[in-house]
């Protein structure tokens, strides 16, 4: 398999301290006159460093787009692993045949070197991840380099995502906003970077990236940018399913608000919710969709969450309805295997709920503390409890005929 580019060969600098003899001498000379006339001319693919701000694209005609893009999934690897789980796949490879990300250039200068630079960037915002994008036989690049070919197009047949392990995290993204900074800046304003870079690695994803892929021209011996695209989100096949292993509760009244409980694979607490949901039975079209309510402090542990029920597209509803609810992870719109759940009319009125109990109460003893001697319907009411219950009964139907 061909190698995307060629790296430059050595180059011979002129001896820069004094000959001791004129064999020497007439060396230093020969070299420098071989400098003066072969300028060495730039390589297409030479390895640069992921910039930090990234460049800003050149006014150009050039366009980029993504002939195939990468799979939906694929397994980052750490940096000792080598490779060893395969390059990153294209969208439409099957086991017969296999692709690979691939993008196309138009509408630029065939007369001049061109190519195609692939890095990582974050999926919800435009700024480099910390993870590196690495090709095969160079692990210890960020980013990928692709000579275009004179059809436009350039394809990357050998990439691989090498994932940075969580405690390494705040420590990049440290250097950085030093970088950005300048270097070196003060210990009052170091301190204040270092907590910027710790909250950043605390709410960074790193199992979700996307791909930029940047379109460069040689001009005068310097690379500029014309332009660039972003692919489709990859996530880490790696990082745990959205699963919903326990619930409390399965209904609740149609007004919502009821408090349910689940276990569930392991979350990240900002960047999940969860989706109530109806579907039509024969079309299985959604008729109708709400999110659960609940805050960050509500996920413990990242494996469970304390939610209150979104409320029913009919409040004033008369019998059960069966809906479904299921996790979905915002960033990747990945969702869990939906769990059901049914929704109850709305509960009788405070003062009818009262009534309701004390008949519930009372009723099995109406006859007397003998009427139940087996105590099917409870402990038995005394003579006293039961005088009581009676008249309580009795003033809460008049109440109850007087609203009428």
């Amino acid at each position: 398999e061909e190698e995307p580019y060629t790296p430059l060969g050595n180059v011979a600098f002129p001896v820069t301290e004094e000959a001791g003899s004129a064999e020497e001498q007439q060396l230093r000379s020969f070299q420098d006159l071989l400098l003066r006339t072969f300028e060495p001319q730039p390589d297409l693919a030479m390895p640069i460093s992921t910039p930090y701000p990234p460049p800003v694209c050149l006014p150009s005609a050039a366009t980029l787009t993504i002939v195939e893009q990468p799979m939906k999934e694929t397994r980052y690897r750490y940096k000792s692993e080598s490779g060893s789980h395969g390059p990153l796949i294209g969208e439409s490879s099957t086991p017969q045949r296999k692709t690979y990300p691939s993008v196309r250039l138009q509408n630029h200068d065939p007369g001049l070197p061109h190519r195609i630079r692939a890095s990582l960037w974050l999926a919800d915002r435009e700024e480099p991840h910390v993870h590196r994008l690495t090709m095969k036989g160079r692990d210890e690049e960020d980013c990928c380099y692709v000579t275009v070919r004179e059809d436009g197009r350039a394809t990357f047949p050998s990439m691989s995502i090498v994932f940075q392990q969580k405690k390494t995290v705040a420590d990049i993204l440290y250097k950085r906003k030093r970088e950005k900074c300048g270097g070196q800046p003060s210990p009052e304003e170091a301190r204040r970077l270092l907590g910027e870079a710790k909250k950043e690695a605390a709410e960074l994803n790193l199992n979700l990236v996307r791909i930029q892929f940047s379109a460069e021209c040689c001009q005068d011996g310097v690379w500029r940018t014309l332009c660039c695209v972003y692919s489709n989100p990859v996530a880490n096949s790696k990082a745990g399913k959205l699963k919903i292993s326990k619930v409390n509760r399965t209904s609740g009244s149609c007004c919502g608000g009821d408090e349910v409980w689940i276990l569930c694979e392991k979350i990240n607490k900002k960047d999940i919710q969860i989706k109530f949901f109806e579907e039509d039975e024969e079309t299985r079209v959604r008729t109708w969709e709400a999110l659960a309510s609940f805050a960050e402090s509500d996920v413990h542990y990242q494996v469970a969450i304390i939610f209150r029920t979104p409320c029913y597209r009919d409040p004033q509803l008369q019998q059960e309805a069966k809906v479904k609810f299921q996790l979905l992870r915002k960033s990747d719109n990945e969702f869990s295997e939906p769990v059901e759940f049914t929704y109850l009319p709305s509960a009788l009125t405070e003062d009818d709920g009262l009534a309701h109990k004390r008949r519930k109460l009372v009723s099995p003893s109406l006859e007397g503390p003998s009427s139940d001697p087996e105590g099917k319907f409870g402990p038995s009411l005394s003579s006293q409890e039961f005088q009581c219950a009676k008249a309580l009964l009795t003033l809460d139907g008049r109440a109850t005929d007087k609203r009428s």
